[in-house]
């Protein structure tokens, strides 16, 4: 029996130790995706419905497999959403081995089997637990939201003189942003959105921190999985031009349709004030349709290449210049 004894503790101390580190693996990974689709359970959703999300489901019941650590940003959300699951882990913990020595109470060495199985058990169920903790941390993080939102919009408000150029489109709306934001700044005190900021809180809490008084354009890109998303957008920054860079099939399984897709974007034409302009790519059949739809002031851009000679790869560049052009000249004649 002691020999017995002697080979059982190393492996149970080995695989206590390999589960708990297993634990904090996965928590960190699923806080990571929850993040990294903005906490969206519709983009969540159809991230598990892909090719690659079934494989991270069927690995993720594979326990052997070392997992790479994965680190979500450090933001007061996903801090929440950790402490949360650390809460929810901790009485599952409890509770569990509780109920399983009481079950197993006349049972022989039992303890360290249902130690080492409630481990196994807490690996198995902490998704479960960091989407409960996703969506309590919401309830906690929506005012803060809706207040930030509310910051930002005062705050574009208090600068009357500023314009305002919102972007959007299923693709291309960075390249022109870019572009767009480089060529004014030669005239211009220019404020732009970052890279990756084109959701409702990160431009409300960008332009919170970033616009000054100098600041006499700035440029904003808008993303969207929803219709009604870049119409908040649109409503909380006011910009009095609006460009639709190009729609095609991109997250058509978010917005259902391409017709949906397009509507959705056309939100920031619907916001812009009447003697706004509305900018649409020519070359794209689903932009030209809002282009003809369109009753407020508008004008176009791609119908006929470029004749310029510029130090940039691809062929992308040519719609952005475009409508870069486009907006140059408005700017111009106002």
């Amino acid at each position: 029996m002691l020999y017995f004894l002697n080979i059982l503790v190393p492996f149970f101390f080995f695989f206590f130790i390999y589960l708990g580190i297993q634990i904090i693996k996965i928590t960190l990974y699923v806080i990571y995706i929850v993040q990294l689709k903005e906490y969206r359970w519709d983009r969540l959703s159809a991230h598990f419905k892909t090719v690659s999300g079934k494989r991270e489901i069927i690995a993720y019941f594979n326990l052997l497999k070392w997992r790479q650590f994965y680190r979500p940003a450090l933001t007061f959300r996903a801090l929440l959403i950790f402490i949360f699951t650390l809460i929810f882990q901790y009485n599952f913990f409890f509770t569990s081995l509780r109920f399983l020595v009481r079950f197993f109470k006349d049972v022989a060495y039992a303890f360290s089997f249902l130690f080492l199985l409630v481990l196994i058990l807490i690996n198995l169920v902490t998704p479960f637990f960091v989407f409960l903790a996703a969506f309590l941390s919401q309830w906690i993080t929506w005012p803060i939201k809706k207040l930030i939102c509310e910051m930002a919009a005062k705050k574009i408000g208090q600068h009357p003189d500023l314009k305002i150029i919102g972007i959007t489109g299923s693709f291309g709306k960075t390249a022109t942003k870019e572009i767009l934001a480089f060529t004014l700044e030669g005239f211009f005190k220019v404020l732009k959105t970052p890279h990756n900021c084109n959701t409702h809180l990160g431009i409300a809490k960008f332009v919170w921190r970033h616009l000054r008084k100098e600041h006499k354009i700035l440029v904003v890109e808008m993303g969207a999985y929803k219709k009604g998303e870049i119409e908040a957008i649109s409503q909380m920054v006011q910009p009095q031009i609006g460009i639709i860079t190009a729609i095609n099939e991109q997250h058509q399984q978010l917005f259902g349709s391409l017709k949906n897709t397009q509507w959705a974007k056309n939100e920031l034409i619907k916001t812009l004030p009447k003697k706004g302009l509305a900018i649409f790519n020519a070359q794209n059949k689903y932009t030209w349709q809002l282009y003809k739809f369109c009753k407020k002031p508008k004008a176009y851009f791609g119908q006929k290449p470029l004749r310029l000679k510029l130090r940039l790869l691809g062929d992308w560049y040519q719609e952005a210049v475009a409508a870069t052009l486009v907006v140059t000249d408005y700017l111009n004649k106002a």
